[in-house]
C-alpha cells in the first residue's frame, strides 16, 4: 500500500523507539526539576513546533534532501 521495505519500516520504529526513550528521560528530569505543568507546557510547544516545521518543509521528508 504505502510501497515502503522492511528495512525503512524497521528503522523507523527504531528511531521512534529512541526518541520515546530519551524524550522520557528528559521530560522526567524536567518535571523534577520545574514541576509538571511547565514540563507539560514545554512539551506541548514543541510539540506544535514540531508540527509547524513539517508543514512548512514537507518536500524535505518526501524527497530525502
Amino acid at each position: 500500500m504505502f510501497n515502503i521495505s522492511f528495512t525503512f519500516a524497521g528503522s523507523a520504529v527504531s528511531a521512534t523507539m529512541v526518541g520515546v526513550f530519551t524524550g522520557s528521560l528528559g521530560f522526567g528530569y524536567l518535571t523534577d526539576r520545574i514541576g509538571a505543568k511547565y514540563t507539560a507546557l514545554l512539551a506541548m510547544v514543541s510539540g506544535l513546533l514540531s508540527m509547524i516545521l513539517l508543514h512548512v518543509f514537507p518536500v524535505m521528508i518526501e524527497t530525502g534532501t
